[in-house]
């Protein structure tokens, strides 16, 4: 009498499916991951009245990369050093922005940008 054994099958794991579960998640983390920290400015709008604006320092952002604060221009690679001096002075963090009637709105959006630089904590634009 011949006695037959049976073999189990061994369940096999495969390999491919293990690959593509850890290429979707390292995708997922790599889309889900935040690599620069953004600063913030605040920006508003100067009140008409001028309640805001009277302790803050006033910049004027004219054409070709200058920028009038206290009476003296400024490039706008120096403007943020100037900034710093001013609001040591006036004790303030608060900055008003307005354009020259020729200014572009690139030399604008750089100015804004190196006033954050500078420390500018509240940013307003007025006319």
């Amino acid at each position: 009498m011949e006695i037959r054994r049976s073999y189990r099958a061994h369940p096999k794991v495969g390999l491919t499916p293990l690959i593509d579960l850890v290429f979707l998640l390292v995708v997922f983390f790599m889309l889900s991951t935040t690599f620069i920290s953004h600063n913030a400015v605040s920006v508003g709008f100067a009140d008409s009245a001028g309640k805001k604006t009277d302790e803050a320092l006033v910049a004027e952002v004219r054409p070709n990369a200058k920028v009038s604060l206290t009476g003296k221009t400024f490039s706008l690679f120096e403007f943020p050093e100037a900034l710093l001096q001013a609001m040591d002075v006036t004790h303030t963090q608060t900055l008003v922005l307005r354009s020259h009637k020729d200014a572009t709105i690139q030399d604008m959006m750089w100015a804004v940008d190196q006033a954050g630089k500078a420390g500018v904590e509240n940013l307003l634009f007025a006319e």
